[in-house]
């Protein structure tokens, strides 16, 4: 189950080196800025590298921003899916000493949702690129950049509920 996240650390890291390179005009702070915000962070998804992109960039230089963006995504992403797990494991024991549940299903319904949700993202955001023409390669990097986000934001929102319930929130 682990390794859900160590996939996503592991990208991370090869992707923010790599958006050092071409997309050396990245900067996290307006996706930062943006989160930190009131609003919905929905609506930050892309701020950093819309900034970083301009206006004529090249597919090489986009695609270095959407991944440069989508690399902070996925840290974001591979911190909530920590505390998901942990959450996860400790509602879990919850379940069973209560007699409610014979064994934890939820740290291996989450395991198995994530092994779906990162095949269906690859898969998708492949299809999508295969439909572009020119720039197909920065239309997939902005895809798996979205699908990440979304992805992140998901997860923070269940770390969330599922923390709520173990200390006496909404059951």
């Amino acid at each position: 189950m682990r390794a859900g996240a160590l996939l996503l650390i592991g990208l991370a890291a090869p992707l923010a080196a790599q958006a050092q390179g071409a997309g050396a005009d990245f900067d996290p702070a307006p996706l930062e800025s943006c989160l930190s915000g009131e609003g919905d962070p929905a609506s930050c998804i892309g701020k950093a590298a819309e900034n970083c992109i301009g206006g004529d960039a090249s597919v090489t230089d986009r695609r270095a921003c959407y991944d440069a963006e989508r690399a902070l995504w996925s840290d974001r992403a591979a911190t909530a899916l920590d505390s998901l797990r942990q959450a996860a494991a400790a509602s879990d024991a919850a379940q069973i000493v209560a007699g409610k549940s014979p064994s934890g299903l939820q740290g291996a319904q989450l395991g198995e949702a994530e092994a779906a949700w990162a095949r269906y993202r690859d898969g998708a955001c492949v299809y999508g690129a295969a439909l572009q023409g020119e720039g197909a390669e920065a239309e997939e990097a902005r895809c798996l950049m979205r699908k990440t986000a979304e992805h992140a934001l998901e997860l923070q929102d269940w770390a969330a509920t599922l923390s709520a319930q173990g200390k006496g929130g909404t059951q």
